[in-house]
């Protein structure tokens, strides 16, 4: 894509549509560049394959992470139940992280 746009801009000082072809041109094709290789940079982290010790971390603090949601929803639940005071908004918040936060 980035050849393409180069090839475009360089034709365009060629033919004299840019009031400055040589400065514009010479820009253009640090931009370029730059792009380029900024993108070749996210390319190369997005295929990297973690480590599996980190993978395992990862999981690990996931389960740990759902585990508090649900010991934290419980007590809520039993709490509110025990008080006679049932406060529906906190219920329904509590509810919604733990059913919508795994998925997420």
């Amino acid at each position: 894509c980035w050849i393409w746009i180069s090839s475009l801009f360089t034709k365009w000082c060629l033919d004299g549509r840019l009031p400055d072809p040589l400065g514009n041109q010479d820009t253009m094709l640090v931009y370029s560049e730059q792009a380029r290789n900024a993108i070749s940079i996210i390319l190369a982290q997005l295929t990297t394959q973690f480590p599996l010790s980190y993978s395992h971390l990862i999981i690990f603090f996931c389960k740990v992470y759902v585990t508090t949601l649900a010991v934290e929803a419980g007590v809520t639940l039993g709490s509110s139940l025990l008080q006679g005071q049932t406060n529906y908004a906190n219920l329904v918040t509590k509810s919604f992280v733990l059913t919508v936060s795994p998925i997420v």
